[in-house]
């Protein structure tokens, strides 16, 4: 298990990579709590973002990609590739590649 973090403008990315799987939790870098309890600025909705994962997988075939959104309790399938479009997301979401 190794874990990695890298970080763009609009969101953060976190990474747990163990032998057969990835695991991604993808936030936005302008929401924070304080953003949205104390200062009572709403999270923005994030759109057309791609992620790619495949400097991470050391040349591994991907089986199955799904992503979770925490906030709405739903998981959603993607392309069946290391390049992976997020869905449009609030806050956060989680990307699982299975290789």
């Amino acid at each position: 298990l190794s874990s990695s973090s890298s970080a763009s403008d609009v969101y953060k990315r976190q990474v747990l990579r163990g032998e057969h799987t990835l695991l991604a939790w993808c936030r936005d870098t302008v929401s924070t709590w304080r953003h949205e309890l104390s200062e009572r600025i709403p999270a923005q909705r994030l759109s057309g973002l791609q992620v790619d994962f495949t400097p991470l997988l050391g040349g591994r075939r991907v089986k199955k990609v799904r992503i979770y959104d925490p906030w709405r309790d739903e998981w959603v399938r993607a392309s069946r590739r290391a390049d992976v479009s997020l869905p449009d997301f609030t806050r956060s979401v989680v990307v699982r590649i299975e290789y």
